[in-house]
């Protein structure tokens, strides 16, 4: 099972968890639009740091640590050295084509239909 099928999976059962659970509630609809709005918000935070992650903005920092371990290594630093920042971001970025952020996709759809519940809860 690949990891866009277990996400998808994990997120449709959380879903179908938190819309059972509204039923008991004096408002079901509102707890609905409440918990999938929170659950939305949650990924929304994780997608937009793995967008930090995979886009390569700490890439620098990465880099730094491994220079500093070098020069702290036994070894000679500058032929420890073998690559280039440049060098190395590029091999980075090459190692990141085609990688998808799906939890931000999927927390942006879930905010969507939050805001469609409301606008319906807002005009029942």
């Amino acid at each position: 099972m690949t990891l866009k099928k277990q996400l998808a999976a994990g997120f449709f059962i959380t879903l179908l968890a938190s819309a059972l659970c509204s039923l008991g509630a004096e408002n079901p609809l509102l707890m609905l639009i409440n918990v999938w709005s929170i659950l939305g918000l949650i990924l929304l935070l994780a997608g937009l740091i793995l967008f930090l992650i995979r886009d390569g903005y700490f890439d620098f920092l990465a880099y730094s640590m491994s220079l500093t371990r070098t020069l702290f290594s036994r070894q000679d630093p500058i032929q420890a050295r073998k690559k280039e920042y440049y060098q190395y971001k590029e091999e980075k970025v090459r190692a990141r084509q085609g990688k998808r952020n799906v939890v931000l996709r999927l927390s942006l759809i879930i905010l969507a239909c939050c805001a469609i519940l409301t606008l319906i809860y807002e005009l029942i």
